[in-house]
């Protein structure tokens, strides 16, 4: 995969970005892990959309064509599916 290399200018200092996983999206550009609808925060707004992604993977690609289905993967395993219910709900109530 060809990595773009993504600078923020501060003056005449410049800091390359994070991009932690390789993908060639810097971090902070990123969604949270839980933020199904990508809006920026985590909230009970997510949860219709964290519901689809589990039950309708190509209805939650074409209602989010913008988001990544593997926000919902909230347990961090590769996989959603119903294993990331209790992580998703921990992210909502902040436990």
């Amino acid at each position: 995969m060809l990595a773009v290399a993504f600078t923020l200018a501060l003056g005449s200092l410049q800091t390359p970005a994070q991009d932690c996983n390789g993908n060639g999206i810097p971090d902070e550009c990123e969604f949270a892990l839980g933020d199904c609808n990508c809006d920026g925060s985590i909230n009970e707004f997510d949860i219709v959309p964290f519901v689809l992604s589990l039950s309708d993977p190509s209805g939650y690609a074409e209602a989010y064509p913008d988001c990544d289905r593997m926000l919902a993967d909230t347990n961090s395993d590769g996989l959603v599916n119903a294993l990331d219910i209790d992580p998703f709900v921990a992210l909502l109530t902040g436990g």
